[in-house]
């Protein structure tokens, strides 16, 4: 892995020779990173991360998909400065659930048909997303909704 300028250690985040991935420590040595030593290159990417949630929990998290649904086609390319106001607190809302480790993705999705959003939500109860839903400013210009998933995530 080639060196970030002023990085001593080689891996950002990481001591010299350390395994990462998007910053996170991973198990496996460098012997796993090419196939070597008896590893894959495709097994080496699959090993899970070495980190603790920031959020205990006692139970199996369910995952949503969380779709907002614009008011019109063109609404992300026609907004109001208010609409954008709106729309700028939304996107902090939802930021601030993904630093507390709800949130493991979300953004606009560009479809020719019209851009939309979309957000995949971890939580204990449903009843946590409906109450996330419920606080998004978003809620004035748009229609929100959520569907369960089955997840395949470690």
């Amino acid at each position: 892995m080639p060196r970030a300028q002023g990085d001593a250690a080689g891996v950002r985040g990481g001591p010299a020779g350390a395994r990462m991935r998007l910053g996170v420590p991973v198990a496996g040595g460098r012997e796993d990173e090419a196939g070597g030593a008896g590893g894959s290159a495709v097994g080496a990417l699959w090993k899970k991360p070495i980190f603790r949630r920031t959020k205990p929990t006692s139970m199996e998290k369910k995952y949503f998909f969380v779709r907002l649904n614009p008011s019109r086609p063109d609404f992300a390319q026609t907004m109001t400065p208010e609409e954008f106001s709106v729309m700028r607190a939304h996107s902090n809302y939802w930021r601030e659930w993904q630093a507390r480790g709800y949130v493991v993705v979300f953004g606009p999705v560009l479809d020719p048909a019209g851009t939309f959003g979309m957000g995949v939500v971890g939580v204990e109860e449903e009843e946590e997303i409906r109450k996330m839903i419920e606080g998004d400013p978003a809620q004035a210009l748009t229609r929100i909704e959520y569907f369960p998933m089955r997840a395949v995530l470690g």
